[in-house]
C-alpha cells in the first residue's frame, strides 16, 4: 500500500516486483484508501499484513489454477472423468486447486473415490488395456475397426462404439496410409531414344541444355501435378505447365510454354520428363 500510495508507484509495478495479482492489489489499495484515517500515516498495521498475506496465498492459488488449465495435455470435459484425471495428477498438483480449475468440488471427489467401482468402469478399465495393446501391437496403425476386429477375435464382446469412446479417452487415432500415387509408367515394348546427356548436367551458355521432371501437390480439389523445364546453364525455370492428369500433354505444354519464352536457336537439347513414356515426352534435339 504504502509503495503505491506514498512512494507513488503503479500498481502495475508494484504488483509484479511483491508477485501479486494487479485487480487484488488494485482493490486493496482502493480499500486502504477508504480506511487511511484509521492508523497512523505510513505504518503498515497488522489487518493490512494479513491482508496481503491472504492476497499473495490468493494470487498463488490462481497461478496454480491458470497452469493446471494450460497444462499440455487437456483435461477431460465429463464429472468421472475429471475425478479420474484428479486422481492421477494428485501427485502434481494439490487436489483443491485442480478441483476449482476443472469446476468439480473437492468433497464430491473424495466421495467418489470413497465408492467402489462400478462393473463397467472395471470393464472399461480391462477393455482399455486391451486396445492399447492391440493399438501397440499395431505400431499405432490400428484405427477403431481393426481394434474393434482384434478384441473381438480374442473373444471380447465388446461393441464399435465403445472402442471409439475408449480409443478417444486416450488420444488414441490409427495413422492414415497415404495413398500411393503412381507418377511413371514403364511403357514396356516403346522405343527408348537415345541418351544425348549421359548424365552431364553442365552448359556453357544460356539455351543449350533443358531438364524437366514431374511432381505432384496435394490440393483441396484432389492431386495437382506440376511439370517444370530447368535451364542447365542458369539455373532458371523456363517453362512450367501444371494438370489433373499425369499425361504427355502436360510435359508438351511446359515444353511449348519455355521455347515461346525462351525461343532457343538450332542445337538445343532437352530432356523433359519421362511421367508417360510417349514419342513425344522422349528426349529430343531441336
Amino acid at each position: 500500500m504504502r509503495l503505491v500510495i506514498d512512494e507513488g508507484r503503479s500498481v502495475m509495478a508494484v504488483a509484479r516486483d511483491l508477485d501479486l495479482s494487479a485487480s487484488a492489489l488494485a482493490d486493496w489499495v482502493k480499500r486502504s484508501k477508504a480506511d487511511r484515517g484509521r492508523g497512523p500515516v505510513g505504518v503498515v498495521t497488522s489487518s493490512e499484513r494479513d491482508e496481503l498475506v491472504l492476497l499473495r496465498r490468493e494470487n498463488r492459488q490462481l497461478k496454480m489454477e491458470r497452469d493446471i488449465r494450460t497444462k499440455p495435455r487437456p483435461y477431460p470435459r465429463k464429472r468421472a472423468m475429471k475425478f479420474t484425471w484428479i486422481d492421477v495428477e494428485k501427485a502434481t498438483w494439490p487436489v483443491r486447486p485442480m478441483c476449482r480449475a476443472l469446476s468439480v468440488s473437492a468433497s464430491g471427489f473424495y466421495a467418489w473415490r470413497a465408492r467402489p467401482e462400478s462393473e463397467r468402469a472395471a470393464t472399461d478399465r480391462r477393455l482399455t488395456v486391451l486396445v492399447e495393446e492391440s493399438h501397440a501391437a499395431s505400431k499405432g496403425r490400428y484405427g477403431s475397426p481393426r481394434v474393434h476386429r482384434d478384441l473381438m477375435a480374442q473373444g471380447e464382446q465388446v461393441s464399435r462404439k465403445r472402442v471409439i469412446r475408449l480409443m478417444q479417452e486416450r488420444d488414441l487415432a490409427g495413422n492414415v496410409r497415404r495413398r500411393y500415387v503412381r507418377t511413371t509408367e514403364s511403357g514396356d515394348g516403346a522405343p527408348v531414344a537415345e541418351n544425348l546427356l549421359a548424365r552431364d548436367f553442365s552448359a556453357t551458355a544460356p539455351n543449350q541444355r533443358w531438364t524437366g521432371d514431374v511432381t505432384y501437390l496435394r490440393t483441396k480439389a484432389g492431386w495437382l501435378f506440376l511439370a517444370i523445364l530447368l535451364d542447365l546453364y542458369s539455373r532458371m525455370i523456363v517453362g512450367w505447365a501444371t494438370s489433373a492428369v499425369n499425361d504427355h500433354r502436360l510435359a508438351l505444354r511446359a515444353l511449348d510454354q519455355a521455347v515461346r519464352r525462351r525461343r532457343p536457336d538450332r542445337g538445343l537439347v532437352c530432356t523433359p520428363t519421362k511421367a508417360v513414356p510417349t514419342p513425344a515426352m522422349r528426349t529430343r534435339q531441336r
